[in-house]
């Protein structure tokens, strides 16, 4: 007889447009080079980021522009907790859903484009700005 294992693969958990959304948004950012190796997981993983996300939660290569967060996040009034490591990576955690949706929205446009709208101009959609 064969052992069954209690742990669930990553492609086995629902998909998130199926279950609610949740409030804490935990990613693990690792420097690699010049860019970054980005992880999240499964408990984390929202509809706008799961097409970002490879089978095992992670998207890399991923330029990171530290004072942009800092800068879009307090445009939108969210908090959000950093804690780095003495190796140099990066934990953000937001841990209410205005929080977790900002960082997502964040989070989304830093892997798949690397170009952003000014926070001085997000109300004019035909201007991007890269950043």
């Amino acid at each position: 007889m064969k052992p069954t294992s209690s742990v669930l693969p990553f492609s086995a958990i629902e998909p998130a447009s199926r279950r609610e959304v949740p409030p804490l948004l935990n990613v693990f950012c690792m420097k690699e080079g010049d860019a970054w190796r980005v992880h999240l997981g499964p408990e984390s993983m929202r509809p706008s980021l799961e097409r970002l996300f490879d089978y095992n939660g992670e998207a890399y290569p991923v330029l990171i522009d530290w004072e942009d967060l800092d800068r879009h996040m307090a445009a939108r009034g969210a908090d959000y907790e950093a804690q780095i490591s003495r190796a140099g990576s990066v934990e953000l955690t937001t841990r209410d859903a205005r929080a977790a949706d900002a960082l997502a929205e964040w989070l989304a446009t830093s892997i798949s484009s690397g170009i952003r709208l000014s926070h001085d101009d997000e109300d004019d959609l035909s201007r991007p700005a890269t950043g």
